[in-house]
């Protein structure tokens, strides 16, 4: 079901190869939201004013501007970023492409990214942390256990962590923001111990209230 990987209010990159019927998905779990569909083969440049003049229309409802596309010139994602840095506070990106190598290190680092194709391939190093009983003691096991692991095999397992403990773990707000901080930050290859202390630290602290 796609409403295990969209989270609603939230700006995000989803890379899969779009059918009819997960569109039809797309639309039904963002069915409460206005829905301004983008969708173009290769996006140049005279396409943003389009995209911006949706994006800022005066509206009192909630939008989600969604971008479809299977190439996006260089000088056209960094027009669209300036859009994307700033939008009005009722409006959300979602990023649909074929591959997130298409989009600019800038972009992919601004959005959290959620995979559609191949999940099932990827076999996590360490155990999946569930949230729901996760302690100080569960923490300290799992940075032990993610010491030696690379950078980008460390972002698939934080975006794990939140699609399987999706259904049964109620994430807040302030949590999906260190989500997508997380991702930010391990892009740009900080420190895996510190990146994941920060995203789970405050969640073990809700635990035990």
């Amino acid at each position: 079901m796609i409403e295990k990987f969209l989270y609603k209010k939230n700006s995000q990159i989803l890379v899969t190869k779009l059918t009819p019927e997960l569109k039809k998905q797309i639309q039904h779990e963002l069915s409460e939201f206005e829905i301004f569909w983008f969708q173009k083969e290769k996006i140049l440049l005279d396409d943003v004013k389009i995209i911006s003049d949706e994006v800022f229309i005066s509206t009192g409802s909630e939008k989600y501007i969604i971008i479809e596309t299977n190439e996006i010139a260089t000088i056209t994602q960094n027009a669209l970023l300036k859009m994307f840095e700033e939008p009005p506070s009722n409006v959300y990106f979602l990023i649909i492409v074929p591959s997130k190598s298409i989009l600019l290190s800038t972009i992919r680092s601004r959005f959290p990214i959620f995979e559609l194709k191949n999940r099932e391939e990827f076999n996590s190093p360490v155990p999946i942390p569930k949230l729901e009983n996760f302690r100080l003691q569960d923490l300290k096991a799992f940075l032990k256990d993610i010491s030696k692991i690379n950078h980008e095999v460390a972002i698939k397992i934080i975006e794990e962590i939140f699609l399987q403990n999706k259904q049964n773990f109620h994430f807040q707000s302030d949590d999906f923001k260190r989500l997508q901080k997380a991702i930010q930050l391990l892009n740009l290859n900080s420190n895996l111990e510190q990146i994941f202390t920060m995203f789970l630290l405050p969640i073990i602290l809700r635990n035990i209230k």
